[in-house]
């Protein structure tokens, strides 16, 4: 019998742009497995705050800060959230990450 497939994570980075009104979103790299997606909540728990990677803006060509954030969790080719967008001053792995760890 196979082995199901992992399941991978994405935490997504966003921002609309105020200039010229793009929404411009982001993956972060670091975050592909469940066991990176605990290690990022554990680091955010740790130094207090979101570390998020900037934005740019293919039209404007501006770089800009990501005010929101999300995860998803890409099963058997489907994608579900974990954690719908939010912003990001106010995310706190504990209410999302920590409470999920036997559910993910």
């Amino acid at each position: 019998m196979d082995k199901p497939a992992e399941s991978h994570f994405a935490v997504l980075y966003s921002a609309q742009h105020k200039r010229c009104g793009n929404y411009v979103e982001r993956a972060d790299f670091r975050v592909a497995t469940k066991e990176d997606l605990f290690a990022w909540s554990d680091e955010i728990t740790l130094k207090g705050s979101v570390q998020p990677l900037p934005l740019r803006c293919d039209t404007c060509a501006e770089d800009l800060s990501p005010t929101h954030l999300r995860i998803i969790k890409d099963e058997h080719t489907l994608a579900h959230t974990v954690v719908p967008e939010v912003e990001i001053r106010g995310f706190s792995p504990e209410h999302w990450i920590v409470k999920m760890k036997e559910e993910l």
